[in-house]
């Protein structure tokens, strides 16, 4: 942990979390000095797996088409907008591995 001001420290994360399911997984989060093993809290931290698209359906269609997008990792808390060359469109989550668009 690094000392960033008188009420803030920053941690880093670790990097991988190997033996977790594709999702996420909240666990509990503990501060302490180094002389003490931990001061009790009821904050906790959550990792998540980076978004994973596996699929996308149809492939090819006219303006309006409805496409489905799966994968994983797809969080209630982010905004997800669909890239058609140039163009943006708003993305609908439908659930954790799938979210919805219609091409522009």
């Amino acid at each position: 942990a690094e000392v960033v001001d008188d009420s803030n420290i920053k941690c880093n994360s670790t990097p991988s979390f190997e033996s977790i399911s594709r999702s996420s997984l909240t666990v509990p989060f503990y501060v302490a000095p180094a002389s003490v093993n931990e001061i009790s809290t009821t904050m906790s931290f959550t990792y998540h797996y980076p978004e994973e698209i596996n699929s996308i359906f149809p492939r090819a269609g006219f303006g309006g088409t409805l496409v489905t997008i799966s994968g994983s990792g797809f969080l209630v808390s982010r905004g997800y907008r669909c890239r058609f060359g140039e163009m943006m469109t708003n993305a609908i989550r439908i659930s954790d591995d799938k979210i919805m668009c219609i091409a522009p």
